[in-house]
């Protein structure tokens, strides 16, 4: 599981809430409510992650939250395709404060 902090900032000329991620400086996202911003940042966070494995960077280690940070994960969980066959993989993501 990744659990990366990300902050979220208010932008009063466009409002809109801009997202960013200390650990992975590739994250950015927005979006026109705090859980709208949220939202889009779980794919900024599968981007990021991807674009970091694709350059074959080692994935950064997840900071603790700061004071009025989010926490936005991606979750890798297996489901079984049946008890018989070899499962397969997927992903889920979710955030929370």
């Amino acid at each position: 599981m990744f659990n990366y902090a990300v902050r979220l900032t208010h932008d009063a000329k466009t409002d809109t809430y801009e997202v960013s991620c200390r650990d992975l400086p590739l994250l950015h996202s927005v979006g026109d409510t705090v859980e709208e911003a949220l939202a889009e940042a779980e794919d900024g966070l599968v981007t990021a992650i991807s674009l970091e494995m694709d350059t074959r960077r080692p994935i950064p280690v997840a900071s603790k939250p700061l004071e009025g940070e989010y926490i936005v994960s991606v979750l890798r969980f297996r489901l079984p395709v049946n008890r018989w066959k070899e499962s397969t993989s997927s992903l889920c993501l979710y955030w929370w404060q």
